[in-house]
């Protein structure tokens, strides 16, 4: 295989230098199965190191699920990854990077990793002088890649990093352009890019050099291709000039002043199957207290009066407030507030707590914190359902790292997912806790 032009770049992405990314500093790279660092960031691994800027490297899993064979056991598979890792990594550097291997289930992460897990790799960031962290991105369809991002968001929530950025792997495997809310990074020459080829030819397990591809994944040349012309990032915290989060009260009020549904809430289909599928999320559950969180005109919180005994909903917009009283009038059991999220949380707890297209508005901090929040106000036996819209979105959080952020915050308090959904373009997590 031709290592193709190292100067051809995707069309329209800005373009990033190493500096911008590290901010000069040392930083980790945080991924789910060996090859994934490869894969999104051999490149500026190699041009880091070049510039004196070291690096580490996390592996949540080694892999072990990647294959089925009778004479390759997952222990075995385990171990030959660990060290093909390791050959990729002293092939693509002159000096190989520290590295950490967390040996958590292939496949199963997110059911496994937990506070321990987040203060050894936060340990390890902190020997390393890490400054920033990258993962995947949780657009990337495996959901190790998802856990990973999961992981790495609460990482710089409790602030073992101080910016965090992603890459996408997965999705790019599965022959998908990184999309336009992506940045490159370009690769210097020819030579960097037959460099990156040559560190990925060391994990032969996945090249179908030792286990024939009928048994397991194998990525292939094609596969590799889109990998030796650009690399991709996108920064989610801790970049101070991207990361405004859209939350201004005055921006909702605008909208709503002009109209009483600005997103079509009453007619479009995306939103009626929004509503329906949501409503469904609660499996004719009824309750007692609810709690809606941004309600805007009150459309959804008409269907959710039918649910609840009492309905507490509430939206940081006076103008959508007004709205929804008047649509509400006829439903004494609802008590529309005028609240900004996450500071202005109702008093008393909930036994149904609804977060639909919201989350991202509130930028990655403002989104732990109003879980954590939720968290701590929600009953016994309490519901908390998650819908994030999953089309492009210009902000630092969209929905899939909206949800995947939500969840990890919840996982280390006890909850997880009891149902998940998703099409193309929405997503619907339902939590509860453990019982």
């Amino acid at each position: 295989m031709t290592a193709v032009d190292g100067a051809h770049l995707a069309p329209d992405l800005p373009v990033l230098t190493v500096d911008e990314i590290t901010a000069g500093r040392p930083f980790v790279m945080l991924v789910p199965h060996p090859d994934d660092d490869l894969l999104g960031a051999a490149m500026l691994m190699r041009q880091a190191q070049q510039r004196g800027i070291a690096c580490g490297v996390v592996f949540l899993t080694s892999g072990q699920a990647s294959h089925h064979h009778p004479d390759w056991p997952p222990e075995k598979l385990a171990q030959t990854r660990r060290a093909e890792a390791l050959d990729g990594l002293t092939i693509l550097l002159d000096a190989p990077p520290s590295v950490l291997f967390c040996d958590l289930p292939d496949g199963a992460v997110a059911s496994h990793w937990d506070a321990t897990t987040l203060a050894c790799i936060a340990a390890f960031c902190q020997s390393n002088g890490a400054h920033t962290l990258i993962t995947t991105d949780p657009g990337d369809a495996h959901v190790d890649h998802k856990a990973a991002f999961g992981i790495a968001s609460m990482l710089w929530q409790q602030g073992a990093i101080a910016a965090l950025w992603t890459m996408p792997v997965g999705s790019r495997i599965d022959g998908h352009s990184p999309g336009d809310m992506f940045r490159q990074l370009p690769f210097d020459n020819d030579k960097d890019s037959d460099c990156k080829l040559r560190a990925m030819d060391a994990h032969r397990t996945q090249r179908g050099h030792v286990i024939a591809p009928e048994h397991g994944f194998t990525l292939t040349d094609e596969m590799i291709e889109p990998f030796l012309q650009a690399e991709f990032f996108w920064p989610v915290a801790g970049v101070d000039a991207i990361l405004e989060a859209p939350n201004d009260p005055g921006e909702f009020d605008a909208l709503f002043s002009q109209s009483a549904d600005p997103w079509a809430y009453d007619q479009a289909p995306y939103e009626q199957v929004r509503f329906a599928r949501t409503i469904a999320a609660l499996d004719g559950r009824q309750f007692e207290r609810g709690l809606e969180i941004a309600c805007a005109a009150g459309v959804l919180t008409e269907r959710l009066a039918r649910c609840c005994d009492a309905l507490v909903a509430v939206d940081a917009s006076r103008a959508a407030i007004g709205h929804a009283r008047r649509r509400l009038q006829p439903w004494p059991n609802v008590d529309i507030r005028l609240a900004r999220m996450p500071d202005q949380f109702p008093e008393g707890s909930f036994d149904l707590i609804m977060l639909s297209d919201f989350l991202y508005y509130l930028g990655l901090r403002g989104l732990v914190a109003l879980v954590e929040t939720c968290l701590a106000r929600a009953n016994p036996g309490a519901v908390i359902v998650l819908v994030n819209y999953l089309g492009p979105m210009a902000i630092a959080i969209d929905g899939e790292k909206a949800a995947e952020a939500a969840i990890a915050a919840a996982a280390l308090l006890g909850w997880h997912p009891t149902r998940q959904e998703r099409n193309d373009t929405m997503r619907i997590d339902r939590l509860e806790a453990a019982r």
